[in-house]
């Protein structure tokens, strides 16, 4: 089968039919074979302004994590963020938020191999430093940990290796990469924001800030950034000592945009990157993965965001990265799927008012995942009807008024 590939197209102006979802499931599984400070929405201006929240989803071998924003969601100090997780092979969502830690800053997740996860919760209004946590059953216990600085507010703030190994992104975008073998409150300095910029091997991207980390497919550091010189993409590795480029190029015509890596992500060995590139004129969003063993990335068409809109969230669709990206231009929301640099930008069917995340299942289930203060809703989006099902409510308990 070869999946239709269209190059560039606009959100809003230009967008295709919604795919029902046995349709969609199928294509996916097809082009597949083939081969920041917390904000519940953030505007897609010049990339250097774009801020992707922290609600999100990602799929592992063994099931699904989703973090989701909650509470009251205009007042800071009364908006919580949880962690819920859907377990390969069950039907029902348990919420798995540590307990004990002040989520009001916000909540970052990473897998580590198996059922096993590793948390961070940003630096908390006053707070300088920031609780982790790790769990291996699946989020039924978890182990403390803590970072002396704050971590970053950005949903790849946070990475580990399939040896243990961890990364974490501190100080925002002009601030630190530090590492750790494994043990939670042991941490040393990788890299910084300058040494970045100032490697020899990096400096035509003019980096503006680090924005994502994550391992490549041999358990070598990487990192994204924000590029101020046109025409460069900031990813880079470290490898011997020193920090490299090693970024795809994009096609025409944001071949010579300014660009800003807004997810970098790892699963079974494939690096998948979200890239923003923008011009005065228009932004657009590009899915690029790295194959192992490969050097070439694979890079998907444009999808085209009017400047107006903004992303609500974003993750993972499989655990072969393939990628989600949830937008809206203040009207409706669009869900827009990635399977492989091979296929198009797909479109979910229209989601519930109010969602706060999509995510997605290693069986093809897709959910919509809708938080009105205490209460999250679990909508279900049913196969050949190309509609959403609610399917659970869960009471998240929620202590207003306890952030520190």
């Amino acid at each position: 089968m070869s999946c239709p590939v269209k190059r560039e197209r606009d959100l809003w102006g230009r967008a295709p039919r919604a795919f029902m979802l046995g349709a969609l499931v199928a294509l996916l599984a097809a082009c597949s074979s083939a081969g920041n400070a917390p904000a519940s929405t953030a505007k897609l201006g010049s990339p250097a302004e774009v801020q992707v929240p922290l609600d999100g989803s990602l799929v592992t071998a063994d099931g699904t994590w989703a973090v989701v924003k909650m509470g009251h969601l205009d007042q800071l100090a009364n908006s919580f963020w949880q962690l819920l997780v859907l377990r390969r092979g069950g039907s029902r969502w348990k919420l798995a938020t540590p307990p004990g830690f002040a989520d009001n800053g916000g909540l970052v997740a990473t897998p580590n191999e198996g059922t096993s996860l590793v948390t961070g919760f940003p630096a908390n209004q006053l707070n300088r430093f920031s609780p982790l946590a790790a769990t291996s059953d699946g989020g039924r216990t978890w182990a403390p940990g803590v970072l002396g600085q704050g971590l970053a507010s950005v949903p790849d703030a946070m990475a580990a290796s399939i040896t243990g190994e961890i990364l974490v992104l501190v100080g925002g975008q002009a601030g630190s990469i530090l590492w750790s073998s494994g043990n939670l409150s042991d941490w040393h300095t990788l890299a910084t924001e300058k040494s970045i910029a100032t490697s020899a091997f990096s400096r035509s991207c003019a980096v503006a800030g680090l924005t994502a980390i994550s391992f490549a497919s041999g358990g070598l550091p990487i990192a994204g950034a924000t590029c101020s010189r046109a025409g460069d993409v900031g990813i880079f590795e470290h490898a011997d000592g020193t920090w490299r480029s090693i970024a795809p190029r994009l096609p025409a015509p944001m071949s010579q945009a300014t660009t800003q890596v807004v997810r970098l992500t790892s699963s079974s060995g494939t690096v998948t990157a979200i890239i923003a590139a923008g011009t005065r004129s228009r932004t657009a969003l590009f899915a690029a993965r790295l194959l192992p063993g490969q050097s070439q990335w694979a890079v998907s068409g444009a999808l085209i965001v009017p400047k107006s809109a903004q992303v609500l969230s974003s993750g993972t669709s499989s655990s072969g990265g393939g990628v989600f990206v949830a937008l809206s231009n203040g009207i409706s929301e669009r869900v827009e799927v990635q399977a492989t640099s091979n296929s198009s930008w797909v479109q979910l069917p229209t989601v519930p008012d109010g969602t706060g995340t999509v995510a997605f299942t290693p069986d093809g289930r897709v959910d919509a995942l809708v938080p009105r203060e205490s209460v999250l809703t679990d909508y279900t989006l049913e196969a050949n009807q190309g509609k959403w099902e609610r399917s659970q409510v869960i009471q998240v308990p929620i202590q207003y008024g306890s952030s520190s």
